[in-house]
């Protein structure tokens, strides 16, 4: 008995890229997403860090 009889293979080549390029985009679009989650964190630490130092350079003296 042959289990593949009558079954299209290209067709079933067909719906299986169909389902890979499908995941791929899914991964491409949560790895773009993470990235740009940690730009965006990196961002806002750098700004804090400005500010802080923009706050001690007031509070010393060394700037108005």
């Amino acid at each position: 008995m042959n289990v593949y009889e009558g079954v299209d293979m290209a067709e079933v080549n067909r719906d299986l890229e169909d389902i890979a390029r499908k995941e791929r985009e899914v991964m491409t679009l949560e790895q773009f997403e993470e990235m740009i989650n940690e730009m965006a964190a990196e961002y806002e630490a750098k700004q804090n860090a400005a500010a802080s130092y923009d706050e001690d350079a007031i509070f010393y003296g060394v700037s108005r």
